[in-house]
């Protein structure tokens, strides 16, 4: 999911989603959420589709 945020891929994003996937699930080195990996690679679509599947806007980040 991580990777689609950060290239803007929609499709797999809403792909993803609709099989069960967490709009949450933290990953990378930096243990960012999808949003947070879409957001710091300004996917604008990205952020719509994560935020339309569920994804916490206050998703408070931790240093893993």
């Amino acid at each position: 999911m991580a990777w689609a945020a950060r290239t803007g891929d929609v499709q797999a994003i809403r792909t993803l989603l609709q099989a069960g996937a967490d709009p949450e699930e933290a990953s990378g080195m930096n243990h960012w959420t999808p949003l947070m990996h879409a957001i710091h690679k300004n996917q604008r679509g990205s952020v719509v589709s994560l935020l339309d599947g569920g994804a916490k806007v206050n998703a408070r980040f931790f240093d893993c």
